[in-house]
């Protein structure tokens, strides 16, 4: 099993790079330690040094030329500066590990300051990331990981049966995983300082149920917070259905207005105690009731259908229920509600067709 750990170190770790010309001589080694470093070792930790002094540094083939100049000098002195590089690239659990290896081996050749310093760091480090265990149902894969808001470009891992290890920094991560034969799955999470969590690449899933692997589990399997729930898409149509029924109650309010404003118009024209209208007014009278009759008529259907689509929207709201995202529990058919107007020479309304 591998394990990676993290840190956040400050600008005084630059000390590694300033002093490089002392490091490589030291690499060289004295008779006293009789330490022998290729050639290749050498050259590896000069190219890193200078790619960090480089305007803008170059972390990621820095990296690499420091992990290529340990594995052939597996001198300590090297892992203040493979330490640094891989904290830069937020690859926090190998800095953690090359920081602490370089305290316990350097001994008392570390000045008291530094190392005072170091493991001051080091603490903080432990309340700043977390833990994410990685298993998996293939024999190997190709991780990578992204942390959503960082420059740094997103960094490769490789998982080889077991159980792999990562200590990652704070924040929203995706990690995608490449099976041999090229399958991916990818899962996103939430990573919280001091919170565990723990996930499966299951190849072997059915299509279904890997669908929740870009929300992840949090630990003891329990969903985290990049697997949340929101409100269901019943709940959804329920608020614009019962929107549109508000909408036609208030229609209803001024169609009603209108047509008793008409109507008041049109009897005024007419002797209310005797009863009798104006002959030559008999006409604009009658056409006058007849619109207020047809508002009033519209009047109805606004009141009705607008009660109706107000009642059966609050009906969805109330008993739609959440959706959970990322779950296989949402299933594939979804609720869907049509409204159409109608307004003809007799009829005025709206007309709903849904499937819940």
């Amino acid at each position: 099993m591998s394990h990676n750990r993290a840190v956040f170190c400050r600008g005084r770790n630059v000390r590694w790079v300033a002093s490089s010309a002392l490091l490589l001589a030291l690499l060289v080694g004295t008779d006293a330690r009789a330490e022998e470093v290729s050639e290749r070792a050498r050259l590896y930790f000069k190219n890193g040094v200078e790619l960090l002094q480089s305007s803008p540094p170059n972390y990621q083939d820095a990296y690499h030329q420091f992990r290529l100049a340990y594995e052939e000098s597996r001198s300590w002195k090297v892992l203040g500066n493979l330490g640094l590089t891989a904290l830069k690239l937020e690859r926090d659990g190998e800095a953690y590990d090359c920081y602490q290896r370089y305290l316990e081996q350097g001994g008392d050749e570390i000045d008291p300051a530094e190392r005072a310093a170091l493991e001051r760091e080091m603490l903080l480090i432990t309340g700043n990331s977390a833990v994410v265990r990685i298993t998996s149902s293939e024999a190997k894969l190709e991780l990578l990981d992204t942390r959503a808001g960082s420059n740094v470009p997103p960094q490769p891992y490789v998982f080889e049966g077991g159980e792999l290890s990562l200590r990652l920094r704070a924040g929203t991560h995706t990690i995608t995983a490449t099976a041999a034969d090229g399958r991916q799955l990818t899962w996103k999470t939430v990573i919280t300082p001091g919170k565990e969590l723990s996930y499966r690449f299951d190849f072997e899933a059915s299509p279904e149920e890997t669908d929740g692997a870009t929300a992840g589990e949090g630990p003891l399997g329990e969903p985290d917070s990049a697997r949340r729930t929101r409100g269901g898409t019943v709940r959804t149509v329920g608020f614009v259905t019962a929107g549109v029924g508000g909408a036609a109650l208030i229609g209803a309010v001024v169609t009603g207005l209108m047509a008793k404003n008409l109507e008041d118009k049109a009897l005024e024209r007419c002797d209310r105690q005797a009863q009798v209208c104006p002959a030559e007014l008999e006409q604009q009278i009658t056409d006058d009731l007849d619109k207020a009759n047809q508002l009033g008529t519209m009047t109805n259907v606004l009141l009705i259908g607008g009660g109706v689509l107000a009642a059966a929207g609050v009906t969805m709201i109330v008993f739609g229920g959440p959706e959970t995202v990322g779950s296989t529990e949402v299933t594939a058919a979804r609720p869907s509600f049509r409204i159409t107007p109608v307004l003809t020479p007799g009829v005025a309304g709206l007309y709903g067709v849904g499937s819940f």
